[in-house]
């Protein structure tokens, strides 16, 4: 039962961030619209990487378990990149290739743990 609340709550997180990124100005909420944009940037896709890699290396299916850390990192950049362009067509809201370099660095970090989680401990 475990393995099946994986993909649930990366899927919702997928639709959290497309949703976020689709809405036009004047229904952000205040305190969001207030933070700093490419530190939500960061941590979102941070998230988003830590959770498609964890859903994706505990898959039952070969597809998504083998080399999870490439395919997690992989799709979270493709996702970002789909994200800014789908923005460039919403009325008051723009692309922007620095929100995706934001994004890649969340997902840098996001890789940079994945590696120290695989290091071996010693005891």
């Amino acid at each position: 039962m475990a393995k099946l609340s994986r993909w649930p709550l990366f899927l919702a997180f997928v639709v959290f961030l497309f949703v976020g990124h689709i809405l036009p100005p004047e229904q952000i909420p205040p305190a969001v619209a207030q933070a700093n944009d490419k530190v939500l940037h960061l941590i979102n896709f941070l998230i988003l990487a830590l959770l498609a890699y964890r859903t994706f290396s505990f898959s039952s299916r070969t597809f998504f378990s083998l080399h999870a850390e490439v395919k997690a990192a992989g799709f979270s950049l493709f996702y970002g990149a789909l994200l800014e362009w789908i923005q460039t067509g919403i009325p008051g809201r723009q692309g922007d290739v620095a929100d995706w370099l934001a994004d890649a660095v969340g997902i840098f970090i996001a890789s940079v743990i994945f590696r120290i989680s695989k290091l071996p401990h010693k005891d």
